[in-house]
């Protein structure tokens, strides 16, 4: 006869539980460690808003300065601003002009120069 094997492994459990001198501290430190942020950003805060200064709204003690605020600047109304650019550049590109008359390089209607290309690609 052959000894009886055991095929399902023992079930066991931790047997040590966590110290809890080890909680404690962990804690204290945890506390610690949130009181020790707290009195460097007071002190942060203090060193940077001396009492003189405490209620004054940030950039009191400069004037304004004045005219317009360097660019870039917001737009009022971005769709006329749109709309604006969309007619000149429509201009542009439906009339004749220079773009370097000393040089000699002119423009001319995007519609003239897609026929005299398509004209040139027929050929």
């Amino acid at each position: 006869m052959s000894p009886e094997v055991n095929w399902i492994p023992e079930r066991r459990h931790e047997e040590r539980d966590v110290s809890p001198r080890i909680l404690v501290w962990s804690a204290l430190a945890y506390v610690g460690l949130g009181l020790a942020s707290m009195l460097i950003v007071a002190w942060l805060f203090f060193s940077f808003f001396p009492e003189g200064r405490r209620g004054e709204p940030l950039g009191a003690s400069r004037p304004l300065p004045a005219g317009l605020p360097p660019s870039p600047r917001l737009q009022l109304y971005p769709p006329a601003d749109l709309e604006e650019l969309r007619l000149r550049e429509e201009a542009v590109l439906t009339s004749y002009g220079w773009v370097d008359r000393p040089a000699g390089v002119a423009r001319m209607p995007i519609e003239r120069a897609m026929e005299i290309v398509a004209r040139e690609a027929a050929r």
